[in-house]
This record gives structure tokens, sequence and C-alpha cells, in this order.
């Protein structure tokens, strides 16, 4: 009996497939810490860069929500490397979310989520 060969769906080559950047970023909403719940901050988030980007700007940035502490605040996005600079901008200019007002800080910046994540812990 012959061996039958594996089917690999086509996947995209590591160098076609774009350089990542992770944000590490914090809510702040006034008096209320916990005030967000993890999907409210990615609707939110959402919402804000599909209003400040549009639906042609959207695919560009390859925006991806990783994580979100709502106990205080933290969470990490991953986006394309090239919109680093434009995407901290959109999240220093969101002023609310769910109507509530909220400010967003950018902690750091990083090619790869493994040096972002002890931050993250941390702050647990």
């Amino acid at each position: 009996m012959a061996k039958q060969q594996k089917k690999y769906v086509s996947t995209i080559p590591l160098s076609m497939r774009g350089k990542k950047r992770y944000i590490l970023f914090q809510v702040h909403s006034g008096k209320t810490p916990n005030a967000f719940t993890k999907s409210d901050v990615e609707k939110g988030l959402y919402h804000h860069f599909l209003h400040a980007y549009g639906t042609l700007g959207m695919p560009t940035l390859r925006y991806k929500f990783i994580a979100y502490n709502p106990q205080n605040g933290i969470g990490i996005l991953r986006i394309a490397h090239t919109k680093k600079n434009r995407t901290i901008a959109a999240l220093l200019l969101m002023k609310e979310m769910h109507a509530k007002p909220v400010a967003i800080r950018t902690l750091q910046t990083s090619g790869s989520l493994k040096s972002l994540r002890p931050r993250f812990d941390s702050r647990l």
C-alpha cells in the first residue's frame, strides 16, 4: 500500500506576511477603575478605528485585539509595523467609549509579544 501524502493548505511564506508591532496601552475612565469589560474595550476600539480609518483603511492596519485586564485597564493590540504611529495617534484621540469619557495612554510598543507579557502580567 502506497504511503498517502498529506495535503497542505497553501500558506503565505513568512517573508511575505509583514511585520507586526504590539502596543501595551492603559484605559483611564475617570474615577471608575473597572468601568469596561474586555468586550467593551474590544468593541469600542474596533468602532473607533473604523471611524478613524474607514472601511478601506481598516484592513491595512491588520489590527487584532490580543488581551485586556479589566482590573487595571491594561491591554495589548497587534498592528502592522507601518501603521504604529497612526494607531498610537488614534488611541490618544479617543475621547469616549460607550458614551463614557475615556483616555487611553500607550505604555510600551514592541516587535514581540514575549517582551510585553511580563509588563502586562506584572500589573495584575
